[in-house]
Order: structure tokens, then sequence, then C-alpha cells
């Protein structure tokens, strides 16, 4: 009897791990399922209503958004790198408040994104499409932040090796709130609009659509541009000499100090 009882157990054991086996495989079944079925436009669309709303599991199921994972010496995952919202997907991300200011940045970023399918092109397993998106002009985003890092550095309090090496290490913990803020201001500012061409492609059956750098930064508002406005480049020059005449200054009066120890 007690022989019995423990086959029992066991089965029940194998039998509950098997429902969840089959549960598993069936949802991911399914899922592969509705990508197969998506037409390339049906995909796009799918791709950037999901970007609209900031849902990236469907938007990495649309796109080539994922490019590897990044392994440890061992061959153990340690990470893994997409083409947007990197800091937003790495796996056993602790979701603390650098995560939140950075989903509120994405958040905001994705907000007044608009487009529109002007027409499709399909030949076998590529298709071209043309695309007019229009968000919130991003271009001078980095040029204020830029901006707002010379004041910091010249309204610091003295010059030396130690507080250089303190203000560009304070790159890393920019202040998210001063950058959510300048978006804001530039949403009130008026919006930009491109319209460009991007390949889909057909991999194991399902649709991608292909995101490469003019692509994402129309989506984004152009805020990886290179080049500012006039009145920014003007200000970015402004505060770039008021830095310099600091700099001479403390040279000066360095200079000044090391005469005075001479005698």
């Amino acid at each position: 009897m007690e022989k019995r009882r423990k086959f029992t157990a066991c089965n029940y054991k194998w039998s509950i791990l098997s429902i969840i086996f089959i549960l598993l495989f069936s949802s991911c079944g399914r899922k592969s399922q509705i990508q197969a079925d998506r037409t390339p436009e049906e995909t796009a669309r799918a791709a950037l209503e999901a970007l609209q709303e900031l849902d990236l599991d469907t938007f990495n199921d649309c796109t080539d958004n994922y490019v590897c994972t990044i392994r440890n010496w061992i061959g153990i995952p340690t990470g893994k790198e997409y083409r947007m919202f990197n800091e937003l997907l790495q796996p056993g991300l602790v979701k603390g408040k650098r995560y939140e200011a950075n989903h509120e940045f994405a958040e905001k970023m994705m907000e007044d994104m608009e487009w529109e399918i002007l027409e499709l092109r399909e030949s076998g397993n590529v298709t071209e499409l043309d695309l007019r998106i229009t968000n919130t002009d991003m271009t001078d985003l980095m040029g204020y932040y830029i901006i707002d890092l010379l004041e910091q550095m010249t309204e610091s309090q003295g010059l030396g090796i130690g507080e250089l090496v303190k203000e560009v290490s304070s790159l890393k913990n920019y202040n998210m709130s001063k950058l959510l803020e300048t978006m804001d201001y530039l949403k009130e500012q008026g919006t930009r609009t491109e319209e460009l061409t991007v390949q889909m492609t057909k991999v194991d059956g399902v649709w991608k659509l292909c995101l490469d750098e003019d692509f994402m930064n129309a989506l984004m508002g152009n805020m990886n541009s290179e080049e500012f406005s006039e009145d920014v480049e003007a200000k970015i020059r402004e505060r770039e000499t008021q830095y310099e005449e600091k700099i001479e200054d403390w040279a000066d009066g360095f200079e000044e100090k090391v005469e005075e120890w001479g005698h």
C-alpha cells in the first residue's frame, strides 16, 4: 500500500509538470502562428502601434530590435543588446529609480509620435515600406544638455584636475528630470515630419521591420542629430567661451601662486 501511494504521488507530480510544459509550449506556438500569419503591412502597424504604447515585447516580436546576447567568459548570459530601449530591456533588471526615469523618458519620447504608411512594395522575402513619421522636434535636446553641463562646469567652485574629473563623471548621473523638463519645452515648440523608406525582411516565415539609424532617428524626432539649431549652436559657443575664460583665469591664478611659492 505504501509503495502504491508513492507511485501515485510521483505520477501526480509528473502530471502537473506535463500540464505546465504543455501550456508553455502551446502558448509559444500560438504566438508564433500569429506572427507568421501577419502580412508586412500588419506587422509594420503592430510594431508602430506597440511603439506608441511602449509595448516593447510586441515591438521586439515585429522588428529586428534584438541584436545579440552578451555572455561572460564561461558562456553564461549576462545581458542582451537591443537597437532601441536597450536600458529598459535587460534581463533581471531591478526596476528602481533609474529604470523609472528611463521609462518615463521613453514614454515621453514616443507619446506624440504619429505615423502613416504611404506605400508598400513586396518582392519575395523583402518588402520596402514608405513611411511618414511625425514627432516632437528633438533636434536640440542634446544641445540643451551640453549647454546645461557647460553652465554647471563654469559655475562650479575651483577648476583643478579633481574638479574636471568630477564634472566629467557627473555625465553618468545626469539629472534626468532636467532632460524631461527640456522635452516638455520642446513639445511646445513644434514637430518634425520625415518621409523615408524602410525595409522589412521575412525570417523563418515571419516578417520583421528593420531598424536602421535613419528610421530610429525619425522615430525619436531627430534626437540623434549631430547638428543643432543656429540658436542652440550660438549658446553652446557662448558657454564654451565662458568656460575657456574660467580656465584661463584659473591658470593665471595658479601661475601667480607658483611665483609666490618661488619667492
